[in-house]
């Protein structure tokens, strides 16, 4: 009897396996391949550490059923996602961020601000939360020698919302460069920033895509130490999920229908997305090797690390998170536990000395900081 129950589990978990198998493997591409063009494969690049789990489990599953070809199979097909493996989990057991450091070190912070939680609406009103004060606090805690900051926000009427600059100058960032779009409301300016306790020698943007619709590329040459060093600052293209698209992915988790209502609109913006950022790094790709200076690129990716647009990025660079990191890194806040979409990447002439995600609540983006030095 116990024969039979196994044999019949047998028979249904072969073609179970081989379908979590071909899934997992096709992420295996994303690394080689034009994922604007092979925008689909991106999707299940999403849920690479899932798939991962899932393989990992069969291979346990069939060991227990005594399947030697099984088994061999699982384990096969793990390692042919190695380097998806290596660019989704940092190999290190969490460590307290030390905020002493030595004198040629240099601190960076990345940080998607989400407009320091000041541009909210409520019944078409707009509202502030008062955040604000805790995130320059806790800026001023880990006083990073630069700051690189998407969806920063200043306002132009500090009689309705309380400005930034300022408030930054105070803590020591006399140089920054704010690459802002048009005044809106007649109230606030957003867009990319990155502020330094070092004198920039030159900053400027650069229009990295066709017909761009979110913040484009800033870069900052900083004497530091007397060294030149460019930092690029991104924020890549985002699916502009609205409050109606989370709805919609918190029911499709509750529901088996398949035709939910907006899961059409979800799909579009994802196929959007993956276009538009691949397009994107490449040209971030070129202007890294292009740079006449060491490169650390800063930025909201809006992508995973098992991804093309992570990978075309990377192709020169180290990624902060892997080097000092551990486990998976999440740094987005909501949606799924697995979503690590914010770098700090410096190049090869680069040691980095540690690094942490700061687990904060008050933007949707958790803040990371690094300690970079020249490597001897």
């Amino acid at each position: 009897m116990v024969n039979r129950i196994s044999l019949v589990i047998k028979k249904i978990m072969y073609p179970v396996s081989v379908v979590i198998f071909f899934i997992y493997l096709s992420t295996v591409l994303l690394p080689y391949v034009d994922t604007g063009k092979y925008w689909f494969l991106s999707i299940v690049g999403l849920g690479f550490t899932i798939l991962l789990l899932l393989v990992f489990l069969l291979l346990i599953f069939w060991i227990i059923m005594r399947s030697r070809i099984m088994w061999i199979l699982s384990l096969l097909v793990i390692l042919a996602g190695a380097r998806q493996i290596k660019a989704a989990i940092a190999f290190h057991f969490p460590t307290s961020f030390n905020m002493e450091r030595s004198g040629s070190t240099i601190r960076v912070m990345q940080w998607n601000v989400h407009n320091w939680n000041q541009i909210l609406f409520e019944n078409e009103r707009l509202v502030s939360e008062n955040t604000q004060p805790d995130m320059m606090q806790m800026i001023s805690r880990y006083d990073p020698d630069v700051l690189c900051i998407e969806e920063f926000f200043e306002s132009n009427d500090r009689k309705k919302l309380r400005g930034n600059i300022e408030d930054l100058k105070s803590l020591g960032y006399q140089y920054f460069y704010f690459l802002h779009g048009q005044l809106q409301d007649d109230v606030y300016y957003t867009g990319i920033s990155i502020f330094s306790k070092f004198p920039i020698k030159e900053s400027g943007r650069a229009v990295i895509s066709k017909n761009q619709t979110t913040d484009p590329l800033a870069y900052a040459d900083i004497l530091i130490n007397g060294k030149t060093i460019r930092f690029i600052a991104i924020h890549l293209q985002s699916v502009r999920f609205e409050s109606t698209d989370y709805q919609t992915l918190s029911n499709m988790k509750k529901t088996k229908d398949p035709n939910i209502h907006g899961s059409k609109t979800i799909l579009s913006k994802l196929k959007a997305g993956f276009q538009k950022r691949y397009e994107q790094a490449v040209n971030v790709n070129k202007m890294v090797v292009k740079s006449p200076y060491p490169v650390i690129v800063c930025g909201d990716f809006n992508d995973v690390p098992n991804s093309g647009t992570y990978f075309t990025i990377t192709k020169n660079l180290q990624d902060a998170f892997l080097k000092k990191g551990s486990f998976i890194g999440r740094t987005f806040r909501y949606i799924s536990p697995t979503l690590r979409i914010d770098y700090i990447l410096p190049d090869k002439t680069f040691e980095v000395k540690q690094f942490q995600v700061i687990h904060v609540p008050y933007s949707d983006h958790y803040p990371l900081v690094a300690d970079l030095d020249f490597k001897k």
